[in-house]
């Protein structure tokens, strides 16, 4: 009976172990995961920003009446590639979110994910280069789940973990475009995943640091633009004498 009990020990301190590798092995992957997240997100919002400029400092030149109609043309182009991508893959639709809280809670599945993030990196920049009103935000938090899906499949995770991977994916998209690990963690939490587990939260917060760090590192631009606040000629005390 002794016995008995003594191996029972062992094989659960074994077991405890076991499960302890299982989660470094999972945090390790998320930070891997917030690697490329970083590496493929901030070129997409640097192509952004190079595009949308681009465009407006054409515009702002007043160029000749002629040049309008190639420009049409081609924008128009851009426009019928961007309708077929959209025909043949539907997942890359729309801002990304909900297609994101979708894959997390198993009501969709990314049968391409390669394909899919390819698509809707270079259909999101095409987009928005030809003027439509599309946001970073939603293909960022996209671009990061397909790349979580991605490394689920390279890495071999365990089914019932893959979504913290997806996770982990859509904050690191997210930190990416603000430089906000922390804020991006905790609106994957609370708005995508809604489920408070430790594991998510960490690699989420572990994914979106290193994928905020590659942001801040590779292409330091600022995600943000700074308000200009007038200072006061006169110091409070004065201000507080005259009013």
């Amino acid at each position: 009976m002794f016995q008995r009990f003594k191996n029972f020990r062992k094989l659960r301190k074994w077991y405890v172990v076991k499960l302890k590798l299982v989660d470094a092995r999972l945090y390790f992957v998320s930070i891997f995961v917030g690697l490329l997240t970083g590496l493929v997100a901030v070129p997409y919002h640097y192509c952004l920003y190079y595009f949308f400029n681009l465009r407006s400092e054409f515009f702002a030149s007043r160029p000749e009446w002629y040049w309008h109609i190639p420009l049409f043309l081609f924008f128009w182009a851009i426009l019928i590639f961007v309708s077929w991508l959209v025909m043949k893959m539907p997942l890359i639709t729309g801002g990304g979110i909900p297609q994101t809280r979708a894959a997390i809670n198993g009501r969709i599945t990314y049968k391409h994910p390669f394909i899919e993030l390819v698509s809707k990196f270079f259909g999101g920049i095409l987009s928005v280069s030809a003027g439509l009103s599309l946001g970073r935000e939603g293909p960022s938090v996209q671009i990061g789940s397909y790349i979580g899906c991605l490394v689920a499949r390279w890495t071999h995770i365990l089914r019932g973990e893959r979504k913290q991977l997806l996770a982990a994916g859509a904050g690191a998209g997210l930190a990416a475009a603000f430089a906000a690990p922390l804020a991006s963690s905790l609106l994957v939490i609370e708005s995508i995943e809604r489920f408070d587990a430790p594991k998510t939260a960490i690699t989420t917060l572990l994914a979106g640091v290193v994928a905020g760090a590659v942001a801040s590192m590779v292409f330091p631009i600022s995600s943000y633009h700074l308000i200009q606040v007038a200072e006061p000629g006169f110091s409070f005390g004065v201000q507080v004498k005259y009013f």
